[in-house]
């Protein structure tokens, strides 16, 4: 079993097991993730963008998609420019900080990553068929969501079935779950969802829509 924590008090734990601290990437293998993809840099704006990541897989990936999708890169990366440091243990500067990959989003495109993710924080599910989101939001919209890394797109997770029967589905990252929360406020009260005038709609019964 590999048990892994962003949370420096799970060192603490008494567990029977090795530790391995994992640290941060450094900035030869951030710049290898971040300019995955084709995304020209120059070298100031690279400096910029890899002291803003600090190393961490998950904001260079949400970066680099950004900027592949980006029509004014040099837009976003003064806004990362400006945006100040934070501190990778204090999860809610991390989130603060991680949500420029939300709000650099056109309008149509965040409200629809918002209503997306809250059917995940509401409804709790580990992941959803990639079909039956398709036909709530579109594949066009989903393949932008897919490009930015704002939804993963994986296999069956089950091993049972022929393997041509198995479908994709499309799972959440945790943390991009807490930034949901942050932006829809608690309970979701900034929360308008527009497939359904009734905005306690769950994730069940809005697959009937289809």
């Amino acid at each position: 079993m590999l048990f892994t924590s962003r949370n420096r008090a799970a060192q603490g734990l008494r567990l029977k097991v090795a530790k391995y601290p994992v640290g941060f990437l450094k900035d030869e293998a951030s710049q290898h993730v971040l300019l995955a993809g084709g995304v020209q840099l120059d070298d100031a704006q690279l400096k910029v963008a890899l002291d803003f990541c600090q190393g961490l897989p998950l904001a260079l990936t949400l970066l680099s998609g950004a900027l592949r999708a980006e029509d004014n890169p040099a837009y976003l990366i003064q806004h990362l420019s400006t945006h100040g440091t934070f501190i990778v243990d204090k999860e809610d500067q991390l989130i603060s900080a991680l949500s420029f990959s939300v709000e650099c989003l056109s309008g149509d495109l965040q409200t629809a990553w918002l209503n997306l993710a809250w059917m995940y924080v509401r409804d709790a599910p580990e992941w959803v068929v990639l079909e039956e989101l398709k036909c709530l939001f579109g594949e066009h919209t989903l393949q932008k969501l897919q490009d930015r890394s704002l939804i993963t797109l994986c296999d069956w997770p089950f091993k049972t079935g022929n393997a041509s029967d198995k479908p994709m589905v499309v799972m959440l990252h945790d943390v991009l779950l807490r930034m949901a929360e942050h932006m829809l406020g608690p309970h979701g009260q900034n929360y308008c969802l527009t497939l359904c005038e009734r905005a306690s709609i769950s994730l069940s019964q809005a697959v009937k829509v289809c």
